[in-house]
């Protein structure tokens, strides 16, 4: 839900033609986020089933997810480098101004990458209300710093607002998985030291 209250602010204090150039900007990075959304869905019959007592497996598609999108924004950058206005071309020139707030929006994506796959791992294991934690708090820090900035940042305000937000849901959901992990390591932490004594 969070994903979509800075569209209102960005209404509200700058106006229908900022607001529409920022939300093709987002729907491209939606766009980017297909593939990271995609591997979570793979992952989390995997590890409802069993396949990833470990967490091995998450870190691989965490990884992988995360290389992805990297790679992608290297792409995007280079894109923007040479001076390649895809948006304009596409859109007519009062869009020029997407390409940079993608570019603006990209650790968004990379944050993304990361938190999709947490989240699969969590959900699969049973630990469902994690995720709409995560975002309560995000929409909390959102809306927070969105009603302050932007009167005075503009649209960077409101980039600003949703990269902190997407920081901190990513980081809740790295925390709760750190948590959901820690008895199924004291186990053999346990047996280790029995071991020892004898």
């Amino acid at each position: 839900v969070y994903k979509r209250q800075d569209f209102y602010f960005v209404g509200y204090f700058l106006g229908l033609q900022m607001l529409g150039i920022y939300t093709v900007a987002v729907f491209v990075i939606e766009a980017i986020q297909k593939i990271p959304d995609w591997m979570g869905l793979v992952l989390l019959p995997k590890v409802t089933s069993g396949q990833d007592i470990n967490g091995e497996l998450t870190h691989k598609y965490a990884f992988l997810s995360f290389a992805y999108t990297l790679f992608v924004a290297v792409i995007v950058l280079l894109v923007y480098y040479f001076n390649f206005n895809y948006s304009a071309l596409l859109l007519g020139d009062e869009y020029k101004d997407v390409d940079w707030l993608v570019i603006l929006l990209l650790p968004r994506t990379l944050l993304h990458s990361i938190m999709v796959i947490y989240a699969s791992n969590l959900s699969g294991k049973g630990y469902t209300l994690f995720h709409p934690a995560a975002g309560f708090f995000a929409v909390v820090i959102l809306v927070g710093l969105d009603s302050t900035i932007i009167s005075r940042y503009d649209i960077y305000g409101a980039i600003a607002g949703i990269v902190i937000a997407y920081i901190s849901a990513t980081l809740v959901m790295y925390l709760s998985l750190i948590h959901i992990s820690e008895p199924t390591r004291r186990t053999p932490i346990s047996y280790a030291v029995f071991c020892l004594k004898k």
